[in-house]
């Protein structure tokens, strides 16, 4: 899904995202089809809400080396990856405990988090079983981070000049 510019009429921030989800988890209009529509598509719009690439804070180390390079490239050798698949955000909301608009919020800050990694490495989380799946013993407050290490993908956090999309710290 292409990241929404703050000048589309359908852009929301991360605030009023956190606010649909927790309007319509407790929506008793909604259908469980519509509720799961509306937290999938947020799983999208919350991680790319700055960029899919260009934007993105958490970059693979051998992602790194592209991050220069043009969205056309980019979309051809990186990927855009879920650290907690989508998959578990979407259940947690839908089956777990109802939580208030501020748990939402911290929830979604908490566990909603995109990395861009090398197409080669997503591939390999996919060959070890972990491209939608978190370790097993995995639960919601453990390390986010888990799959990645278990995969041995270390990661850098990446702070961009916000007006000129360019790098300012590379850590």
């Amino acid at each position: 899904m292409a990241a929404r510019g703050k000048n589309n009429p359908y852009y929301r921030t991360r605030e009023q995202l956190a606010d649909d989800v927790y309007n319509v988890l407790n929506s008793d209009k909604l259908s469980l089809g519509a509720k799961h529509a509306v937290i999938f598509e947020t799983t999208w719009l919350w991680t790319e809400i700055e960029g899919k690439y260009t934007g993105c804070q958490y970059w693979s180390k051998k992602a790194c080396a592209h991050l220069h390079e043009s969205e056309t490239i980019k979309a051809k050798i990186l990927r855009h990856d879920h650290v907690v698949p989508r998959n578990y955000i979407v259940k947690r909301f839908l089956y777990g405990d109802m939580m208030n608009s501020e748990e939402v919020y911290s929830f979604l800050k908490t566990n909603l988090v995109g990395c861009i990694l090398l197409k080669s490495e997503d591939d390999y989380l996919n060959e070890i079983g972990y491209q939608r799946k978190m370790p097993s013993k995995w639960n919601f407050g453990d390390n986010i981070w888990s799959r990645y290490t278990e995969a041995e993908i270390d990661v850098c956090e990446i702070i961009w000049e916000k007006k000129k999309g360019s790098v300012l710290e590379n850590t």
